[in-house]
């Protein structure tokens, strides 16, 4: 939609999804090489000594709603995402 905006094109049914901020900066922060243990201390170093009392239960309903929609996935190990996932899809299109 815009630079500010992650759309998500939901290969299973007819829709478009659009993510409020905090789901944004998780999708973001996906990139396969840190634990949501290691995102939740990553994202509380953010905040220096003001962390919100919520912070790790914000992140880790987040990142349930994303995986229930299908938008990341979990793994046993690090890995990073497939190659047609590393880019938007309007990068993508750009470099053919």
């Amino acid at each position: 939609m815009d630079k500010n905006t992650i759309v998500v094109f939901d290969h299973y049914s007819p829709r478009i999804l659009t993510l409020d901020p905090w789901p944004q900066l998780i999708f973001i922060g996906a990139t396969g090489q840190k634990t949501i243990w290691e995102y939740v201390f990553f994202m509380a170093g953010e905040y220096e000594s003001n962390i919100p009392d919520s912070l790790d239960d914000t992140i880790i309903n987040e990142n349930r709603t994303l995986l229930d929609y299908g938008i990341i996935e979990l793994c046993i190990s690090k890995k990073r995402p497939k190659p047609e996932y590393e880019l938007p899809k309007c990068e993508r299109n750009s470099n053919r």
